[in-house]
């Protein structure tokens, strides 16, 4: 069983780390600009990657947890690959949107699926305990493919453009390899097949609604993670509102998703030094304040404060993901994690209008305050919030 497990993990671990190590990361923005489209149909591609992985996140959450979850991150690689396929050979928008929406469905097919097959293999080989240390490395090795693709992938597009293209959906299929060595596991009669795709989204819903525990969880992507995941959209503004030359962009990107990574690998660590239910709402406190310290002064030397916050960001996204596969039959795992990454991105669609709208009213200082007062403002009221309820109860005991 040893032999088998850490071949499942290791395996794991290539899989996430392939399934960002795409080259055209680096580029994709600059690609859309070479080939003649403007800044407003570059954001309205963007709007529509957003608005695909809207559309399809529940359903396809809903239908891992009733299908085959190592098919559908098969699928999801193979489309992947399609989506750079299709950008080799467009000249204008429609290609491009085409792109977008097979990248679209990448997303959604790992997203929740992914997390749900992770914590079933653990929780058949007894190491379910584990999730946070196997997740938190499975995001670390994510974050470096990232990395290592951004890096290389800037000086490949200086010497040619479809070559990263083309290296980028290769990656995507030696993605798939690795898929081969997972095991499809399932522990409750969801998965038997004799359940349809309505029931299984029906009592995902009902459960998620009954249980506060959930509701919580979900509140808190919405807001801190969604905050975190867009400000990595606005950070190259970041950068050069702080005067950091162009040539280093790269380099500080580089630098904040190692942040990311060695966050997200000691955030097993963090929860059991830290036990309390609170703690995440301490990391996001502490990360609504070092974004504001980031924003006292123009100067390329707080930059390093500003890649911190996303270090707490990617603690706080591998806890709250492992109370959430806690909480969750796995029956349902899939279509509750992807309702989750459903609030997340509706809320980063909404952080992206408010960002904006500020930004053009007062100066671009103005969306970043914003979000670390919507963190702050946030994470304080549930903080007291929870206090006074554990207060209550407490009394209740007594009595």
């Amino acid at each position: 069983m040893d032999a088998r497990y850490r071949t499942f993990i290791r395996s794991f671990y290539v899989y996430r780390f392939f399934a960002d190590f795409a080259f055209v990361y680096a580029v994709y923005i600059i690609l859309f600009q070479q080939n003649g489209l403007s800044v407003l149909e570059i954001s309205l591609l963007l709007s529509l990657w957003c608005a695909f992985f809207i559309l399809f996140e529940i359903p396809t959450g809903a239908l891992a947890d009733k299908w085959n979850r190592k098919a559908m991150l098969g699928l999801g690689m193979v489309s992947k690959a399609m989506g750079f396929g299709c950008w080799l050979f467009a000249r204008g928008f429609g290609l491009f949107a085409l792109g977008f929406l097979f990248w679209g469905i990448q997303e959604t097919f790992s997203s929740g699926t992914q997390e749900a097959l992770l914590y079933d293999n653990l929780r058949h080989f007894q190491r379910e305990k584990d999730y946070e240390r196997i997740a938190g490395r499975g995001h670390f090795y994510a974050r470096l493919g990232t990395a290592m693709a951004v890096f290389l992938g800037g000086f490949m597009a200086a010497y040619s453009m479809n070559l990263v293209l083309v290296l980028s959906s290769i990656s995507m299929m030696v993605g798939t390899i690795p898929i081969l060595f997972f095991r499809e596991i399932r522990y409750d009669s969801n998965s038997s097949g004799h359940v349809t795709y309505t029931r299984v989204l029906k009592d995902a819903f009902s459960l998620a609604l009954r249980n506060t525990s959930i509701l919580r969880l979900f509140l808190y992507s919405a807001v801190f993670l969604a905050v975190v995941g867009i400000l990595d959209e606005y950070e190259q503004l970041y950068f050069h509102w702080a005067g950091l030359p162009i040539a280093f962009f790269g380099v500080m990107m580089v630098m904040r998703m190692g942040f990311e990574a060695l966050g997200s690998r000691w955030a097993f660590r963090f929860e059991r030094i830290v036990q309390s239910e609170n703690n995440i709402h301490g990391l996001s406190i502490l990360s609504g304040l070092l974004l504001i310290i980031s924003l006292t002064a123009k100067t390329v030397l707080l930059i390093p404060v500003f890649a911190l916050v996303f270090f707490l960001g990617a603690m706080g996204e591998v806890i709250t993901e492992a109370r959430l596969q806690r909480l969750i039959p796995s029956g349902q795992r899939a279509t509750i994690l992807s309702m989750n990454n459903f609030l997340f991105g509706g809320s980063a669609i909404g952080l992206t209008l408010l960002f904006g709208g500020l930004s053009r009213i007062g100066d671009l200082t103005w969306g970043f305050y914003a979000f670390a007062l919507i963190i702050i403002v946030y994470s304080t009221v549930s903080l007291l919030k929870h206090r006074e309820q554990r207060t209550g109860e407490n009394t209740h005991v007594k009595e």
